[in-house]
């Protein structure tokens, strides 16, 4: 119980980091004109509250599934980086490379050095092999939607692939499942109350990483 505690209070001190961060990204985005929507979410004062429960939530879910202190760390910055991602995209509609390049800077050391700890070097390979089948899958749905799609989704596929394919292989076909469907329950939603109409764009981004955490914690 405690660990979760202790975990649960770093996930919020990172999650706030995480969205005052996601902040940063959206303004300089809006300003270099870079951004396809001008949202202004980002500019209401529970912003960075909502960031900070987001990544307590994420935090104590991540201990709660693993043993290992080690890839507990490294899911956390996992988690950083889904909830910046999604914070931004909602803001911006854009997938900024620099958030998944600095997961996987992180991150993926810490995953070899739990799988050194754990003696489990098949882990490594199902999280290359997790990179591919990502990448693969959403190149696929990029062409099927023709170009609804946008190509910073397909950016993230490496990361969420690797992280999730640590897990399993399994795990990576899940998370994307799981995105699809939380991406067209809200499709259908928006064209039912004709907030949505089937030409309209929206960030599928926020699903790609809940469907991720999802996929992570019931895995």
């Amino acid at each position: 119980m405690l660990r979760l505690v202790v975990w649960a209070f770093l996930g919020l001190v990172f999650g706030q980091r995480a969205a005052r961060r996601a902040r940063t990204l959206i303004v300089t985005a809006h300003q270099r004109n870079l951004s396809y929507v001008q949202g202004t979410w980002h500019t209401t004062s529970n912003f960075t509250s909502i960031g900070a429960v987001l990544g307590a939530a994420a935090y104590a879910m991540n201990a709660s599934t693993f043993d290992s202190d080690v890839a507990t760390l490294a899911f956390g910055v996992f988690a950083s980086a889904c909830i910046t991602h999604a914070l931004v995209d909602i803001d911006t509609h854009l997938l900024v490379r620099q958030v998944t390049t600095r997961a996987c800077t992180l991150g993926i050391p810490l995953l070899a050095i739990a799988v050194v700890v754990d003696d489990t070097p098949r882990q490594l390979l199902t999280a290359l092999v997790g990179v591919l089948l990502a990448t693969v899958v959403l190149l696929a749905w990029r062409a099927l939607s023709r170009g609804q799609l946008g190509g910073g989704d397909v950016a993230v596929a490496p990361m969420l692939g690797f992280f999730l394919g640590w897990v399993g292989i399994e795990v990576v076909l899940a998370g994307l499942l799981f995105a699809a469907v939380l991406g067209g329950v809200f499709a259908l939603v928006g064209l039912l109350t004709r907030q949505l109409r089937r030409s309209s764009m929206f960030a599928f981004g926020p699903f790609l990483m809940l469907g991720a955490m999802i996929a992570l914690w019931t895995a």
